[in-house]
């Protein structure tokens, strides 16, 4: 196996392989996200699929063509999606409001 990714950013998992290419996250621009990658095999060439800022915890179904995307980030308390294998959402299947709530009882000083 060939080097797969190139640059100084850690990987942290390997999700799935897909043919000519392997889904991967990865701390490429900040260490304090996870992204989503896709990097082909032949040639150490990363593309970042995942579109927003924040943690992404990643799974694949079987064949590595549709991913479960679950993140969160100081902006956005959850949301899941289901992507395919190129990063395009194919559905967004939760949104977390919880900020909201949390945000009602601050004002209400920390009372429901």
């Amino acid at each position: 196996m060939n080097q797969v990714t190139k640059g100084k950013w850690v990987v942290k998992d390997f999700i799935a392989f897909t043919g000519n290419s392997i889904i991967l996250t990865g701390t490429h621009k900040d260490a304090l996200e996870t992204q989503v990658f896709r990097s082909t095999i032949k040639a150490p060439r990363s593309t970042m699929i995942s579109k927003a800022e924040g943690m992404h915890r990643v799974q694949a179904n079987y064949n590595g063509r549709f991913l479960i995307d679950s993140y969160n980030s100081l902006q956005n308390p959850g949301t899941i999606e289901l992507l395919d294998h190129t990063g395009k959402s194919m559905r967004t299947l939760l949104q977390s409001k919880t900020h909201l709530r949390i945000q009602k009882l601050h004002k209400r000083n920390y009372t429901p």
